[in-house]
C-alpha cells in the first residue's frame, strides 16, 4: 500500500509541474492571455497597425516572394500568347469567298418573247407581257433573264432577218415599253440580257439596200458589208453601244460559231463534209476572238457577254478565249441535252468531264437541260430524270441556265412546224400560266383567243396557278433548288466528286468554315444503299432537296448517313455543318 500511494503521488507531481509549465507560458508568451481562475488558455488578438501594413511587404522575404509570383504569371502569359500566335501561324488558314460577278450568282432564265404573255390579246407574247411577270420570276428566285430576239425583222420565218437593229418589233412593242421593262427588271434587283446578232440582217434592212445601191466611195454604207464578185463573205457592226445606253446588263451572241473571216477574202475550196462551224475545219479563219467587243466597253458597263456555240465541247470552250479577256464571260454548255433515260451514272459523269475537264482555268461554266431549239427536257426524258438533271445544273459549279415552262414541267406541243428554222417550233408552245381559256397566255382572253402558236392542252394541270398550291410540284421543286443554291458553299465551294459508279454518281459542294452539301443521284434501274459518312464525327444531315414525293427521304428529313437509299432516278442534297479538320 505504501508502494501504490508513492507512485500515485509522483505521477500527480508530474502532472501538476506539466500543468503549471504550461499556465506559465501562456502567460509570458504575449499570445495567450490567462483571464480567470478556470485555467483556461484564451488567444489574444493583436490589432494590425497601418505601419506594420505598409513595413511587412518591403522586408526581403515577402519582397522576394512577390517578385517570384509576378515573374511566373508574366511568363505564363507570354507563353500562352506565343502559343497561341503559334497556332494560328501554323494551322491552316480558311479561304475567303473569292469576288464574283453578279451573272456568276444568278440563275439565267430565258424567255421566249412570242410565247410567254400577250398583253394586247393580238396572239403574240410582248415586251409588257413580260413586265406584267416580273413578280412571278423574282419569286421564282430569277435573277436574270435573257430575252429572245425582239428587233424589228421582215416577218420571214425566223427573227434573224432583221430590219433594225435598234428598233423593236411592233408585235413585241415600242421603245417606251422596253425601256419600261428594264426599269422594271432593275426595281426588282434583277438583270437583262438581250440577244445580239451580228452575222446576218435582212436583205430589205437599210443598210443593205443603202449598201447595194451604189458603189461610190461617198456612199457611206458602202463599207457596211463586202462586196466581192463571187464570194459572199459578210461583215460584223457593233450596235452594243446603243442597248448598253439603254441600260441593258449584257448580250447573248447568237450563232457566235460562224463568224468567219478572211482578211484577204480568200474563197475557201467546197468542204468534203457538211459545214462545220469548228474554225479548225476552215484553213483561212484567223481565229475568232470578241475582244473588239469585250473591251473596254463591256467592262466599263459590267456587262456580260454569252456565246451560243452549237458543236463539240473543244469549240464551244474556245470561245473563251486564249488570254482570259479576250472572249466571252459564258460560253453555252449544251452537255446534258443529249442525256436520255438510257443515260447511267457513268453516262452522266461523261458528259459532266468533257466540260470539267477541260474549261480553261479561271474560266465559269454553265448547265442547262432546255433551249428554245431543243425538244423540252420532260418530252426526250420524264419526269424523274428530268428533276434530277435539274438539280444537276442547280448544285454543279457555274451558273445554270432555264429554259422558260421548264420549271412547271411543260413538254413539246402537238405541232409540226414547216420547217426545223421557223418560229413555230414544238419547244416554243405559250407559257401555261392557269386551267383558263388558252393557260392564261392572253392577259385579257375571255373566250376565243388565237394565239401565234397551238396551246399545249396539258395546261388544265401543267399551269403555274395549280402548281402553286401544291407543295410537291415541280414549280416547288425547282424554288426550292434556287433558294438552296443561294448558299455561299453552293456559288464558291470546291467540287469533288464522293461515290461514281454505273448507278450513282455523287459529289460534294464544300468551303472552310460553311455548310457542307451531298448530291447524290441513282442513274442506275435499281435501287442502291450507300454509306455517305465523310468522317467519324459526321453521321446526320439535313435533307435540303428530293426528287420524289415518295421516297424514303423527304423534305426537312434528318437522314443517316451510313446507308442513303434511293430508288431509280432519285436525287437528294443533304447539307451538315462544317466540322473542323484534324489534323
Amino acid at each position: 500500500m505504501v508502494l501504490a500511494a508513492a507512485s500515485f503521488c509522483a505521477q500527480h507531481r508530474k502532472i501538476r509541474d506539466r500543468k503549471q509549465g504550461w499556465l506559465a507560458w501562456c502567460i509570458t508568451s504575449g499570445v495567450f492571455d490567462f483571464p480567470n481562475a478556470s485555467n483556461t488558455c484564451v488567444l489574444k488578438i493583436k490589432a494590425f497597425t497601418k505601419s506594420t501594413f505598409y513595413a511587412t511587404p518591403q522586408k526581403p522575404l515577402w519582397r522576394t516572394l512577390r517578385n517570384i509570383s509576378i515573374a511566373i504569371i508574366v511568363l505564363a502569359w507570354i507563353s500562352l500568347i506565343a502559343a497561341t500566335i503559334a497556332i494560328i501561324v501554323v494551322h491552316p488558314r480558311c479561304k475567303s469567298p473569292p469576288a464574283i460577278s453578279w451573272w456568276q450568282k444568278s440563275v439565267v432564265y430565258r424567255v421566249y418573247i412570242r410565247s410567254f404573255q400577250d398583253s394586247d390579246n393580238d396572239g403574240v407574247g410582248d415586251l409588257k407581257g413580260v413586265t406584267s411577270r416580273l413578280e412571278y420570276l423574282k419569286d421564282l428566285g430569277v435573277e436574270t433573264i435573257s430575252l429572245s430576239p425582239f428587233y424589228e425583222h421582215d416577218q420571214s420565218e425566223n427573227e434573224f432577218s432583221v430590219l433594225n437593229h435598234t428598233m423593236i418589233d411592233s408585235h413585241y412593242g415600242t421603245m417606251a415599253d422596253f425601256q419600261e421593262l428594264v426599269k422594271e427588271i432593275h426595281n426588282h434587283d434583277m438583270r437583262l440580257v438581250v440577244d445580239f446578232i451580228p452575222g446576218t440582217t435582212s436583205k430589205q434592212h437599210m443598210w443593205f439596200t443603202e449598201s447595194a445601191s451604189s458603189s461610190d466611195q461617198a456612199n457611206n454604207y458602202r463599207n457596211y458589208y463586202v462586196w466581192k464578185d463571187g464570194i459572199d463573205v459578210p461583215t460584223n457592226w457593233s450596235i452594243l453601244e446603243f442597248w448598253m445606253d439603254n441600260d441593258v446588263d449584257g448580250f447573248f451572241v447568237r450563232n457566235s460559231a460562224y463568224l468567219f473571216v478572211d482578211d484577204d477574202l480568200r474563197n475557201e475550196e467546197p468542204l468534203t463534209n457538211p459545214p462545220t462551224n469548228n474554225p479548225v475545219s476552215h484553213p483561212y479563219y484567223l481565229g475568232l476572238t470578241l475582244q473588239q467587243w469585250t473591251l473596254p466597253y463591256l467592262y466599263s458597263h459590267h456587262s456580260m457577254l454569252i456565246a451560243d456555240i452549237r458543236g463539240s465541247t473543244e469549240q464551244s470552250l474556245a470561245y473563251y478565249g486564249r488570254f482570259g479577256r479576250d472572249g466571252v464571260d459564258i460560253s453555252l454548255n449544251y452537255g446534258l441535252i443529249p442525256v436520255t433515260v438510257d443515260c447511267n451514272g457513268a453516262c452522266v459523269k461523261k458528259h459532266l468531264d468533257s466540260w470539267l475537264t477541260n474549261i480553261p482555268s479561271g474560266q465559269w461554266q454553265t448547265w442547262m437541260v432546255g433551249t428554245e431549239d431543243t425538244s423540252r427536257v420532260m418530252s426526250r426524258t420524264n419526269s424523274s430524270l428530268a428533276r434530277a438533271l435539274t438539280m444537276l445544273t442547280m448544285f454543279m459549279p457555274g451558273t445554270p441556265v432555264t429554259y422558260y415552262g421548264d420549271e412547271i414541267g411543260m413538254t413539246d406541243v402537238m405541232h409540226t412546224p414547216p420547217n426545223a428554222w421557223s418560229m413555230d417550233q414544238p419547244m416554243r408552245s405559250t407559257m401555261q400560266w392557269s386551267n383558263t381559256t388558252g393557260g392564261g397566255f392572253a392577259s385579257n382572253c375571255s373566250s376565243n383567243c388565237s394565239p401565234w402558236i397551238p396551246v399545249n392542252p396539258n395546261y388544265d394541270l401543267t399551269n403555274v396557278e395549280f402548281q402553286e398550291e401544291d407543295p410537291d410540284s415541280d414549280l416547288a421543286f425547282f424554288k426550292n433548288l434556287i433558294s438552296a443554291r443561294q448558299n455561299p458553299t453552293v456559288l464558291h465551294g470546291d467540287f469533288l466528286y464522293v461515290v461514281t459508279n454505273d448507278n450513282l454518281l455523287s459529289f460534294r459542294r464544300e468551303f472552310d468554315g460553311l455548310t457542307n452539301y451531298l448530291v447524290a443521284i441513282n442513274f442506275g434501274s435499281g435501287k442502291v444503299k450507300q454509306d455517305f459518312r465523310p468522317s467519324e464525327s459526321v453521321t446526320e444531315a439535313l435533307v435540303e432537296a428530293v426528287t420524289s414525293s415518295t421516297g424514303s427521304l423527304q423534305l426537312g428529313d434528318t437522314a443517316d448517313l451510313s446507308g442513303i437509299e434511293l430508288d431509280p432516278l432519285e436525287g437528294v442534297v443533304l447539307s451538315w455543318d462544317y466540322q473542323i479538320k484534324q489534323y
